[in-house]
């Protein structure tokens, strides 16, 4: 009874291990994408270089890997159709020229991946025209156009230090994700990572979710328009200030209301009166008044006629 009880909990938890991996979430890469280039080993961190997923397409026609080297001519193309549950991939490098560490070379031309998904199966195409690979001075022969999932150990003498993998194709749950050539790091040099050129994925196609939870730019616009009206209401107050002024000149008008205060009317009569008598300032007195001096005047006249008669008569 126990042994009954513990392979249904264990056909349980594959059922429903099962119906998780049948879901399309589960994808290394979303679904479909693709990718040129990746370098993370050896200091160095490039991340997938140009990338595409959904309905996009990406190019570059040469990359300058820092720490690293360069290459060329890289495109990612990614395509799909929610209507027919269809999707297909593509990545292509022209020519990579690596140097790891001064340890590891990697000198190829040509790579190329191709996934299409037509709704039931996944169809990989990948394709290598050459790739060189030298560590520590010895080179290692690759053949071009390797089978799937070809395995190549990277030894340095008798110390394995990685794993080359040519025309990658690892499966999920109703698609397929294609490299076509993925370098292992294990030991160092150059050190644990990876170099993965021409990636390519595809599947039942799965709408991006990340780039719609971005909304946030619509805050800023409604704080701009609330500030720059108060600013506008300011020199509404200078006006208003002004018309207090004007009403100054205004005071003089009261004053010629009482200039006119004589009343017109007949003028009256003035009937001519004795004359006012001379106001004029008296004449100065010196000594004798007035009547004084003309009597002694008189005086002298007659005096002076009668000491005339008698100097006649003697």
């Amino acid at each position: 009874m126990t042994r009954k009880l513990t392979v249904a909990a264990l056909a349980a938890c594959l059922a429903v291990a099962a119906t998780w991996l049948a879901l399309p979430g589960w994808a290394a890469e979303p679904v479909p994408s693709a990718y040129g280039i990746t370098v993370t080993t050896g200091g160095v961190n490039q991340p997938p270089t140009p990338t595409a997923q959904g309905n996009e397409s990406s190019s570059i026609d040469s990359l300058s890997i820092p720490g690293a080297g360069t290459a060329t001519s890289l495109h990612a193309v990614a395509q799909d159709d929610m209507v027919s549950n269809t999707s297909q991939a593509t990545a292509s490098v022209a020519s990579v020229d690596l140097t790891l560490s001064d340890y590891v070379t990697i000198d190829g031309a040509a790579l190329y991946a191709n996934c299409f998904y037509d709704g039931v199966n996944a169809t990989p195409t990948v394709s290598i025209s050459s790739l060189t690979v030298i560590i520590n001075g010895v080179s290692l022969l690759i053949v071009p156009n390797p089978r799937p999932n070809t395995t190549i150990p990277l030894m340095d003498g008798t110390t394995r230090i990685g794993t080359l993998v040519l025309n990658e194709q690892l499966p999920f749950a109703g698609g397929l994700t294609l490299n076509a050539a993925h370098f292992t790091f294990t030991a160092t040099p150059p050190g644990p990572g990876e170099v993965i050129i021409s990636s390519a994925t595809c599947g039942p196609p799965v709408a991006p979710t990340p780039t719609p939870t971005t909304p946030a730019p619509t805050v800023t616009p409604t704080v701009t328009p609330t500030v720059t009206p108060t600013v506008t209401a300011s020199p509404t107050e200078s006006p208003t200030a002004s018309p207090t002024v004007t009403v100054t000149p205004t005071s003089p008008t009261p004053s010629p209301t009482h200039t006119p205060t004589p009343t017109p009317g007949p003028p009256t009569p003035t009937t001519p009166g004795p004359p006012s008598p001379s106001t004029s300032p008296p004449l100065p007195v010196t000594g004798l008044p007035l009547g004084g001096w003309v009597a002694a005047g008189t005086g002298m006249l007659i005096a002076g006629a009668v000491l005339v008669l008698r100097t006649r008569r003697a």
